[in-house]
């Protein structure tokens, strides 16, 4: 009775993790996106309206920035603050593509900050569109690959 039971917690732990793992590659995925977003939107208020960064800041908002904690640190202690408290929820290299872009914004010409926009916002929605289409795989992974793994070692056990 008891090996069936240690059995079964184990193969709801390996269930639980591949859920949690896949809930980690969609909030990866979906900040990434957002992130192409914002930076798209400063780029347009930028170059459209000349607005100043606090003002495109706090006119900004997005849910899933909200929720991930960006947009208040954002807005209290500008972007470069913000995005490194990003820089564990994404890739290694749009971690330092968006921080390099919140260390260079605000400092240049109209021209050079819309170039820096345009360059982030297309790399970052690149790498959310490759990001979505390896997700697909790899979440078929993350869900069959603990389970069979735990049936194993249940299978060796009793």
């Amino acid at each position: 009775m008891i090996k069936i039971a240690g059995g079964v917690i184990l193969i709801l732990c390996a269930v639980l993790w591949g859920r949690e793992r896949c809930a980690a590659l969609r909030k990866r995925c979906e900040i990434t996106a957002a992130l192409g977003a914002f930076v798209r939107y400063t780029g347009e208020r930028i170059g459209s309206f000349r607005d100043p960064l606090d003002v495109i800041f706090a006119a900004y908002s997005d849910k899933c920035l909200e929720e991930c904690g960006f947009l208040p640190v954002l807005r209290e202690s500008g972007a470069l603050a913000a995005a490194k408290t990003l820089s564990a929820s994404l890739t290694e290299k749009d971690a330092r593509t968006f921080i390099s872009f919140a260390d260079r914004l605000g400092g240049g010409y109209e021209e050079s900050q819309l170039a820096l926009c345009t360059y982030t916002a297309s790399s970052l929605e690149q790498s959310a569109a490759g990001q979505e289409q390896a997700m697909g795989e790899k979440l078929k992974l993350y869900r069959l690959l603990p389970v069979l793994a735990a049936a194993s070692a249940v299978i060796l056990l009793i």
